[in-house]
């Protein structure tokens, strides 16, 4: 009986799963894969290893994100169309939040 159950999940999960394209995101306000809003593109190192990928949805303007490898940040780059890059960094990180934060650097 319960192998019934499991077999009706799985199927009902892969109905409902939607994959993204290389330069989507899931909208959970669209409850679809949407690409982002032009400028609304923020990339965050989460590690040595990772990124965030943050943007707009173009429909409804929900935050998006994504996961992406920092050893494909170029790709990623080229593929939201990114052109400007900040080489600021926090005491101790690679991610500036706030000016307040950032290192003075000291000749």
């Amino acid at each position: 009986m319960g192998f019934v159950l499991k077999a009706w999940l799985e199927e009902r999960r892969a109905k409902a799963r939607k994959s993204c394209k290389a330069d989507e995101f899931y909208c959970f306000g669209c409850r679809e894969p949407r690409q982002a809003a032009p400028g609304s593109i923020i990339i965050v190192n989460e590690n040595e290893k990772t990124v965030r990928i943050t943007g707009r949805c173009v429909e409804c303007d929900t935050r998006m994100n994504r996961k992406g490898s920092r050893s494909k940040l170029d790709e990623i780059e080229r593929t939201f169309r990114i052109s400007t890059k900040r080489h600021a960094t926090l005491r101790g990180s690679d991610n500036p939040l706030v000016k307040r934060d950032l290192e003075m650097e000291e000749f």
